[in-house]
């Protein structure tokens, strides 16, 4: 699990540093905050798709009973 969060956050830092060289911003607290709200985002997604697998799986579940 920890490996996962690692590689999540690897892959996110990554977009963000080719992002700002696109742009051409090299602030480093924009950086920081850029790098923040793509984490909190990429997570957010991750628990919304667990809570729609959750329903899907207790619907067919329960259709076959």
């Amino acid at each position: 699990m920890g490996e996962m969060v690692f590689i999540a956050c690897a892959k996110v830092v990554f977009r963000v540093v080719r992002l700002q060289y696109r742009t051409r911003e090299y602030e480093f607290f924009s950086f920081l905050l850029n790098i923040k709200l793509r984490i909190q985002n990429y997570f957010s997604r991750i628990k919304k798709r667990r809570k729609k697998e959750k329903l899907f799986n207790f619907k067919s579940v329960s259709a076959y009973k």
